[in-house]
């Protein structure tokens, strides 16, 4: 995946009370697929990118889960994503989504390649990439995935890389997929 001029790596950090709110909803609607939005900031340390998820939001009320897709709430989510931006004084903006997968893979479908692919359209604030969190396998034992796509590449394989909760990767209280 093209990244931007002089970049060499992309890491993504997930706050350990990010990742708290993404298991208590996912708990909540096991059987069913849910999700949310993922905010946050990108900073640039030499030749290393990182995007940083200090928030999640979740579902919102008039969200539709399935067991095979999840429907977000645009609204809410577009409302909850204004709200941070504003009380950040613009310094943390939408990274992109999170839903999960329950009791299966955490990579990416067919529709999760299209949903980054339509996500970064729309990201001119971030080059055209969109973040993905996907969180898969079984209840007890959730496995995080993380995907960065774009408008060019995104159907000829995302940069991911797998990471699970319990993980050497953590530090402190952030979680590194990559």
């Amino acid at each position: 995946m093209p990244k931007p001029l002089g970049i060499v790596g992309i890491n993504l950090w997930l706050s350990a009370f990010a990742i708290d709110e993404m298991l208590l909803e996912r708990k909540r609607t096991f059987a069913l697929e849910t999700g949310g939005i993922l905010l946050g900031y990108r900073c640039i340390q030499g030749t290393c990118e990182h995007w940083v998820v200090t928030k999640v939001v979740g579902p919102g009320e008039n969200a539709a889960h399935h067991g095979r897709s999840f429907l977000p709430d645009c609204d809410y989510h577009e409302q909850k994503a204004i709200e941070h931006f504003d009380e950040t004084n613009g310094d943390e903006y939408y990274l992109g989504d999170w839903h999960t997968h329950p009791n299966s893979s955490s990579y990416t479908s067919w529709r999760d390649k299209i949903t980054i692919y339509r996500n970064a359209r729309r990201a001119t604030h971030t080059e055209q990439r969109s973040l993905m969190v996907i969180i898969g396998g079984p209840l007890e034992n959730p496995q995080f995935f993380g995907h960065i796509g774009n408008t060019l590449d995104v159907y000829l394989g995302l940069f991911a890389k797998p990471a699970t909760v319990i993980s050497s990767k953590f530090y402190g209280d952030w979680l590194q997929l990559f």
